[in-house]
């Protein structure tokens, strides 16, 4: 075990832009957080204080205890979880990309199974209230998670938007049908077949919501002069 020296000191490093920690003797320890994840204090260079030692020192003895990592490993974990606990800000709860939780009560220095919909990994609680915890990964193949949620939700409003938008200006464009303001441009065609392809279009839809969508006409075919713009306007907003 590597121990904790007050020699120590964290390095808000500008040119690595991430949180070193000065072990002394030439060495340093680079941490995978970004200067702007950290507090007020973690930029200002503060010294390894007692309290990280005590919680270094008790995540080390406890990862230890598996036999699965080695020291260095165990050493570089510890240090990233003292640097969560202590030095870096507050993170939003991340929680729709698991399922939940069904293991004994949380609680801090514990290592959980946590399964998303994609994948599984070990984390260990680094701090923990009385509605979340704060995780740190000891998997290394659980991939970086991305926040799809959010994206989804984002594409969703925009694909709404768009339509309602659609919707409001074929709305006027008939209006103006009405009132006689908007210039027509008919085209001579068969009517009957051009309805029959509109209603096509809405098949999928339409079984998807488990109706019955069927075309009826007594006519087979019936040529005349029509606006197919404004036919098919008329169609979508039945």
């Amino acid at each position: 075990m590597l121990q904790a020296s007050k020699q120590w000191q964290w390095i808000a490093c500008p040119n690595k832009n991430r949180l070193l920690l000065d072990l002394n003797d030439e060495m340093q320890l680079c941490t995978p957080y970004k200067i702007r994840q950290l507090t007020d204090l973690g930029i200002k260079n503060p010294n390894f204080s007692l309290e990280d030692a005590a919680f270094y020192e008790q995540v080390y003895n406890y990862l230890d205890g598996f036999e699965i990592w080695s020291s260095a490993q165990i050493c570089q974990i510890a240090l990233n979880a003292t640097a969560v606990k202590f030095h870096l800000k507050p993170v939003l709860a991340k929680s729709w990309f698991f399922n939940e939780y069904t293991g004994s009560q949380p609680s801090v220095e514990a290592v959980v199974k946590l399964v998303s919909k994609a994948q599984t990994g070990d984390f260990l609680i680094v701090d923990h209230c009385h509605d979340a915890s704060v995780c740190l990964n000891l998997s290394e193949n659980f991939q970086k998670l991305k926040d799809n949620h959010s994206v989804k939700s984002l594409k969703t409003i925009e694909h709404n938007s768009n339509a309602v938008l659609k919707l409001v200006n074929q709305m006027l464009d008939l209006a103006k049908i009405d009132k006689h303001k908007m210039t027509l441009q008919p085209v001579q065609s068969d009517l009957v077949w051009y309805l029959k392809h509109m209603v096509s279009h809405f098949s999928s839809y339409a079984e998807s919501k488990e109706i019955k969508l069927t075309f009826y006409s007594e006519e087979k075919e019936l040529i005349c002069d029509f606006d197919a713009n404004a036919i098919q306007k008329i169609m979508s907003n039945l």
